[in-house]
């Protein structure tokens, strides 16, 4: 059986928020850093109502992937940085030689042991990728073409929905 306490789903009270911040701009546009700020103390208050209730695992795993993803966005520095002579990002406790590598097919490695099999593959899957991203783009004008069209009849995406405007 379930415990109740299981079954809340604090990412919607996250995506709530979230939501909410940016909708109080309306026409307007907000910066990432302050609808994250906003959201956050109203999260913060939340929690400290006993609202929101951040499962402990859920937590853990968001640090991981955060940690992975800067590690694993490091990879041209790291390169960069080898072949200048550095030894380190000058942040203690941050030698290159420790930084987590992305290999592809989710496999991860630290810098000090890839080979030039994992480098090749490296390759392999940014070639991959700027494949998909070309696609993805095509994707996107095929869209955006008759949507700027449409858009261009309303002043906002909601009133070109609202009034038939993708008809």
């Amino acid at each position: 059986m379930h415990d109740p306490e299981d079954m809340y789903d604090w990412h919607q009270d996250v995506l709530d928020v979230y939501r909410h911040v940016v909708a109080t701009v309306e026409d307007e546009s907000i910066q990432r850093q302050e609808a994250f700020q906003q959201a956050e103390s109203r999260l913060l208050e939340m929690y400290d109502e006993g609202s929101l209730k951040i499962p402990a695992n859920e937590a853990i795993r968001a640090a991981l992937l955060e940690v992975d993803k800067r590690d694993g966005s490091r990879a041209d520095a790291v390169l960069e940085a080898a072949l200048s002579g550095q030894d380190s990002f000058g942040m203690e406790g941050d030698p290159i030689l420790d930084v987590v590598v992305i290999l592809g097919e989710g496999r991860r490695k630290l810098w000090r042991h890839v080979t030039s099999d994992d480098l090749r593959e490296m390759d392999r899957l940014r070639y991959r990728n700027l494949r998909s991203q070309q696609h993805a783009y095509e994707t996107w004008r095929d869209s955006y073409e008759p949507t700027l069209e449409a858009l261009s009849r309303f002043p906002t995406f909601g009133d070109a929905v609202q009034h038939g405007g993708f008809a």
